[in-house]
């Protein structure tokens, strides 16, 4: 499905109850199990039926969107830039409240790219992270409260294919597992000691 798809999926359900809607905090959602509460959903749609807007990006994602309140959130890749994004959109109106970059690069291969994790918030800030090991965390107005590169802290990531696991905000902590072959893959990993799968807590 295309991001622009998913970001209009974001608008209907900016029509169905905004007021007394559910958060989607997360991949897979409040449960983590991809279920919602929500009633009386539209069963079908296409890119003209039950969209309430869309909003034009600068490049693919494999990302699914993140909902808090009237704030939808969303990575990207550039790919005239060649950058890495995190949007913040108006789930009303589907205005792009901001956009800010938060590293250089796009993919590895040519079957995805960086910006297939999905963001995870707890209402108050919102964490993005992307295939190359960037992450960063910024307020609901945009402002950058963090960021750092996991695979600059922890060494090369050892992967056939784009690294593309979502982090976990749970009990007011922040979780990302590193799930890894224990060789190189293509060339991928670090050279300087044993490569292991490992779960950080944050």
């Amino acid at each position: 499905m295309k991001l622009r798809m998913l970001l209009s999926i974001a608008g209907l359900l900016a029509a169905a109850h905004i007021a007394s809607a559910e958060n989607w905090p997360q991949f897979r959602g409040p449960a983590f199990n991809g279920t919602s509460t929500e009633k009386d959903l539209p069963l079908k749609w296409s890119k003209t039926e039950n969209v309430v807007w869309s909003v034009p990006m600068p490049g693919p994602s494999a990302a699914t969107p993140i909902i808090w309140g009237d704030s939808v959130f969303v990575p990207t890749a550039d790919t005239s830039s060649k950058t890495l994004l995190a949007y913040c959109i108006d789930r009303k109106t589907g205005k792009v409240r901001w956009q800010n970059k938060v590293a250089e690069g796009l993919r590895r291969d040519e079957k995805s790219n960086f910006a297939s994790p999905s963001p995870a918030t707890d209402g108050e800030r919102v964490i993005f992270f992307y295939g190359n090991g960037a992450m960063a965390a910024f307020d609901f107005s945009g402002k950058e409260l963090w960021s750092r590169n996991i695979e600059k802290d922890y060494g090369a990531f050892a992967f056939q294919w784009t690294f593309s696991t979502s982090p976990v905000l749970y009990g007011g902590k922040l979780y990302l597992q590193v799930l890894q072959r224990d060789v190189p893959a293509n060339g991928r990993g670090r050279t300087d000691g044993p490569i292991e799968s490992y779960l950080l807590e944050m």
